[in-house]
């Protein structure tokens, strides 16, 4: 009997005790689930630092990737968020956001201000705002005015999204505008021989003349594709009214900037009522001997004929020295001289003396040779 009452006493024992044990290891069990949920809650539940003012976000819900969480370059947890936190000690700006699993968004729950912290970390700009997003915001301000600054181009994106691009955003947002605009540089070459086209097609009499590269073999194998060179034009107005002109015309460059460089030749002259009258242009591929010489061959052949004693004015380029050699625009059958004011500048590199280009210019200006030998 005793023995039967030891057995069943250590029965009693050995079951209260595993009954003890299941419930020892459910609590520790429900604990640390509770920590783990609290803990993730707790991260979940993270600060961002913002610039301005987002009362007006609360309820947004904001897309997130699966990433780190970095608060102040601490790696919190890897649950899918990819934010960084700013904010310097001191500054009372706060943002409390909770990840919404199901929607795998941020839902922005309640923020507090304002923001007084300056970090060198924070940048005004955002990634992802691109130079396609500015260009709806940009576009009627470089229409209206094409050199318009690239400060009031940040400032007006500035004001419509809140945030500060950058410059080489700004340039390549005015880049996108102007091709759409006016087109691409290489749509504009493109579009050249339909220019011409159209112009000798309602400008009866019109002068056009090509040139194009040569292939390595001489020959252009396919005429479709060739490869520009040079272009010379001269409108039939201009042409026939030169016939009424002073016999003088004035040849200059300016240089074409882009990713095609070339040179822009022209040449004016002047009427009886001192009105300036364009006469020819050329796009060639630089200023030197070849390409002057062919604009004034052109020139001379289109534009000027048989007619002599036109004397040329321009500066003391090689290129136009060398084709006024030509037989066709050497003494005594016209005559070149040279811009006054690029005289007096090397003249004054030369001599540095304070008064004496304002002297020069005035005795080449006078048309008399006793108020000549006056001064």
């Amino acid at each position: 009997m005793g023995d039967a009452i030891g057995l069943s006493g250590s029965s009693c024992n050995l079951a209260l005790a595993d009954s003890l044990c299941h419930f020892v290891f459910a609590t520790l069990f429900l604990l640390v689930y509770f920590v783990s949920s609290v803990f993730a809650s707790l991260c979940c539940l993270f600060l961002l630092e913002l610039v301005g003012t987002c009362s007006d976000n609360i309820g947004v819900m904001i897309n997130c990737e699966m990433g780190v969480v970095l608060v102040n370059g601490t790696n919190l947890f890897n649950r899918g968020v990819d934010f960084v936190m700013l904010r310097e000690d001191g500054c009372e700006w706060s943002l409390k956001a909770r990840l919404r699993k199901a929607l795998g968004k941020f839902q922005i729950m309640k923020t507090s201000g304002p923001h007084t912290c300056m970090s060198t970390a924070i940048t005004q700009d955002h990634r992802n705002l691109s130079s396609y997003d500015i260009v709806e915001i940009i576009k009627e301000q470089i229409v209206a005015n094409p050199r318009i600054k690239e400060k009031v181009l940040m400032t007006t994106t500035k004001s419509m999204f809140g945030y500060l691009p950058g410059r080489k955003k700004i340039r390549n947002a005015k880049k996108l505008v102007m091709d759409e605009v006016h087109g691409s540089w290489e749509g504009s070459y493109k579009d050249l021989p339909y220019l011409m086209e159209a112009l000798q097609s309602f400008n009866v009499g019109i002068k056009v003349d090509w040139l194009f590269k040569e292939s390595k073999s001489g020959v252009h194998e396919n005429l479709e594709e060739v490869t520009f060179k040079r272009l010379f034009w001269a409108l039939k107005p201009c042409i026939d009214r030169f016939e009424h002109c002073i016999p003088v015309i004035h040849i200059d460059d300016t240089h074409l900037y882009g990713p095609y460089p070339g040179v822009l030749l022209s040449d004016v002259a002047v009427d009886g009522f001192s009105h300036i009258l364009p006469l020819a242009f050329a796009i060639v591929e630089s200023e030197n001997v070849s390409s002057w010489g062919w604009f004034m061959d052109r020139l001379r052949r289109f534009m000027v004929g048989r007619r002599h004693g036109i004397c040329i004015i321009s500066d003391r380029h090689v290129g136009i020295m060398a084709a006024m050699r030509q037989t066709s625009w050497c003494e005594p059958y016209n005559h070149h001289r040279f811009w006054i004011k690029h005289l007096s500048t090397n003249f004054v590199n030369a001599y540095r003396r304070p008064g004496l280009k304002d002297r020069l210019v005035d005795l080449a200006s006078q048309v008399q040779e006793k108020k000549f030998d006056y001064l």
